[in-house]
């Protein structure tokens, strides 16, 4: 199993064991003691970066601001990464974003392009996706995993879809999705729309990825990484 995997699976495991309420305290409630588990899942992103420097300071980064003794409103990226994941129908395409924001109030992702032709031209693309819109218990520090499709003839955001779909609530949203396909399960990820991601290419194509919240607070850009390979069904939700 890949090392950089065993890191997922281990601080998702370790986040399911935490308390949501203790995942949302906020202000001068924040917890600052050596059992604060915002402040030992970020030291667990450490001690399993594989020394990935930049991730590491990003963490070590989120660990001030949740000690600092008040509320940062902007969320952080810690971890960005473009890989493939087993589901029940065969294979698909995810981001996978590690996050970190005080607020727990994330709403989606911004994604940037930039592509250069053959001859020098440069082209840029700016998209702006409400994902987690109808995601509940977002937590502090989490993992997301964000089925995509790879853009690779200039498709573009379903503008339309995505109108509708922050427009519904997450009941109808749920009703409806199990109503269609007669099932009594439904998965957020499932009812997403339509999102386009290129993949990365040295010196071709730069994708650059942003979180942002309710409050429209957004995170510096995290280059995106893509890992070609197979994992498993990351969270069930």
């Amino acid at each position: 199993m890949p090392r950089r995997l065993l890191l997922v699976l281990c601080v998702v495991k370790m986040l399911l064991l935490v308390s949501t309420p203790m995942l949302l305290t906020f202000g001068c409630n924040k917890r600052k003691t050596n059992s604060d588990t915002v402040a030992h899942s970020l030291q667990e992103i450490i001690n399993q970066s594989e020394n990935q420097v930049d991730v590491e300071q990003r963490a070590q980064l989120s660990i001030s601001k949740w000690q600092n003794g008040f509320v940062d409103n902007e969320p952080l990226l810690i971890d960005v990464a473009m890989t493939k994941s087993r589901v029940r129908d065969g294979e698909r395409m995810f981001l996978m974003l590690v996050t970190y924001d005080e607020n727990a109030d994330l709403v989606g992702i911004v994604i940037e392009e930039e592509r250069a032709d053959s001859n020098g031209v440069r082209t840029t693309i700016l998209e702006e996706y409400p994902v987690f819109t109808h995601l509940s218990d977002l937590g502090v520090v989490g993992f997301k995993f964000i089925p995509v499709l790879v853009r690779d003839k200039n498709q573009r955001k379903p503008e339309d879809q995505w109108q509708k779909y922050v427009s519904i609530t997450r009941q109808q949203l749920q009703d409806e999705y199990m109503k269609r396909l007669k099932i009594k399960y439904w998965s957020w990820r499932d009812t997403l729309p339509q999102v386009w991601v290129s993949i990365p290419e040295p010196n071709k194509v730069d994708v650059r990825l942003r979180a942002y919240d309710r409050a429209g607070h957004l995170s510096e850009g995290i280059s995106l990484v893509y890992k070609p390979r197979k994992v498993i069904r990351p969270l069930i939700e």
